[in-house]
């Protein structure tokens, strides 16, 4: 129904999406056909037992904590021409980041104390309270406040539905439970601006947000009815609020680093920003009750490695999300939507190759993918630091494969590494923590290459030959994150 609304000229691009999904699909039914029936067994394991229902609500979860972060980019000005404040544009989206992200780093010590049902309720009523306050918005600044309160609802929900995994499905199964996640995520990536964007052409942007109070509620209902008090700990300790304090800090500066127009004031916010992470994480190897697990920052930790990985690897990928849709747009002349189908790539061979290797049971298997996958990363950094420069879309195309697929072959792998390491106390933050980690990834590599990318000459007047320049610049200094990363994953894997 969406795509019969699109332009003639649109329909092609939509037609090959559709058919690389369905291809994508296809291929994978072959290959478990191809393998043997045990995988067809595995997962009708994963669905028996009463789990089939709550994975239901497993995905609803994660499919609207990640709808909501991702529809923002194509209804902003559609949002900015109606309530004005064009300066603070990109706080739409930054506001739900700083939310999503303070939420997610203490959902583990909140889990505890309340247990997943009135956790993930509690959740579900902020994100509807954020989606009202959006929708009925009369000036932009209702507008920012309604997005935090939105990224705080749907980072607690994101970090809950990692606790749900740690502790409602058996060890066996955490790796497939988290390739769907992934999948949600892809199938997210694809509709979520295409939805976005098809109610902001119909006239009417504030539509998204009714949607999302509808899918908040029905939320609410359904954690009250499928979830318990897992997770609940009589012993739970409290959420640290220095660390709470130093991470909203840290996070806040990153945020106005990457939104600031003066290079020297991102410069100095970015510089701060880090200076504050040093000392959270100097902090939290000395205390009993932070953040992530205890001991986890320290040298030669395997959580610790893992979570390393997990970091820079994402960190390294922002460059990617953020930068390809507009270098593609200058260096081709593809329109924002086509340039946006072209950055999916990685998002279906990620979720093709999770798929794949969720089957993975033999461990020094699960260890190979999770090496591989690394240096997949930095191979297909490697790749785009050269194709955005100097090739064609085709070569583009084929290096976020690459980059793609070294995240499929290890993100489900290395989260099943790190809560199969951790001990039965450190449970819950732990697995919250994986989110967490990442979305630090995400609003740190937005900062670093927001600076960086104004000093190499990034503007939104680019043209075709600076675009190429900076496209080479912006990859370079990925490399070294993806490679660092890559090393982390075969720390994390060292002692398995």
């Amino acid at each position: 129904a969406c795509i019969a609304r699109l332009p003639p000229d649109e329909l092609a691009a939509q037609e090959i999406v559709l058919r690389a999904i369905a291809h994508l699909a296809c291929g994978y039914v072959i290959i478990a056909a191809m393998h043997n029936e045990k995988i067809v067994n595995s997962w009708q394991d994963l669905f028996s037992e009463g789990r089939l229902s709550r994975l239901l609500f497993l995905g609803m979860a994660v499919w609207t904590g990640a709808a909501d972060s991702l529809v923002t980019a194509t209804i902003m000005p559609s949002v900015a021409r109606e309530l004005g404040g064009e300066g603070l544009f990109s706080w739409g989206v930054a506001g739900f980041m700083l939310g999503a992200l303070l939420a997610s780093a203490s959902a583990g010590r909140l889990s505890e104390t309340l247990g997943l049902r009135i956790a993930n309720g509690v959740a579900g009523v902020l994100l509807l309270c954020g989606c009202l306050m959006s929708a009925m918005a009369s000036d932009i600044y209702a507008f920012i406040v309604g997005r935090v309160v939105q990224g705080i609802g749907g980072g607690w929900l994101s970090g809950f539905a990692m606790v749900a995994v740690a502790f409602l499905f058996p060890e066996r199964h955490v790796a497939r439970v988290f390739a769907l996640a992934t999948s949600i995520w892809g199938i997210a990536t694809i509709v979520s601006p295409l939805l976005g964007g098809l109610l902001a052409q119909a006239g009417d942007w504030r539509w998204v947000f009714w949607l999302f109070s509808v899918q908040s509620v029905l939320l609410i209902v359904l954690s009250l009815w499928l979830l318990d008090d897992t997770a609940r700990s009589k012993s739970a300790a409290a959420v640290n609020w220095v660390q709470l304090t130093l991470l909203c800090s840290c996070l806040l500066l990153m945020g106005l680093a990457s939104n600031s127009d003066s290079t020297s004031e991102s410069i100095a916010c970015l510089l701060l920003s880090l200076t504050l992470l040093v000392g959270y994480l100097w902090r939290e190897n000395r205390i009993d009750n932070g953040l992530l697990p205890q001991g986890v920052v320290a040298r030669g930790s395997a959580v610790g490695a893992g979570y390393c990985a997990m970091f820079l690897l994402t960190t390294a990928l922002t460059c990617y999300l953020v930068y390809a849709p507009p270098l593609l747009q200058s260096r081709f002349g593809l329109t924002p939507l086509h340039a946006g189908y072209l950055v999916a790539i990685p998002s279906m061979s990620w979720t093709l190759a999770g798929l794949l290797v969720s089957n993975f049971q033999a461990q020094r298997i699960r260890n190979a993918s999770i090496r591989l996958g690394g240096l997949c990363v930095a191979l297909g950094t490697a790749l785009l630091a050269m194709t955005l420069s100097r090739g064609g879309l085709v070569s583009i195309g084929a290096s976020a494969i690459v980059l793609g697929l070294g995240f499929g072959l290890s993100s489900s792998l290395l989260n099943r590494q790190v809560l199969a390491s951790l001990g039965d106390s450190d449970r819950a933050i732990g697995s919250s923590a994986l989110t967490a980690v990442r979305q630090m990834g995400n609003a740190m590599g937005a900062a670093l290459f927001g600076v960086f990318a104004v000093l190499v000459g990034f503007s939104s007047q680019i043209n075709a030959s600076d675009a190429a320049h900076v496209g080479f610049a912006l990859f370079a200094l990925a490399m070294p994150l993806s490679i660092m990363g890559m090393f982390a994953c075969w720390r994390a894997v060292a002692t398995h």
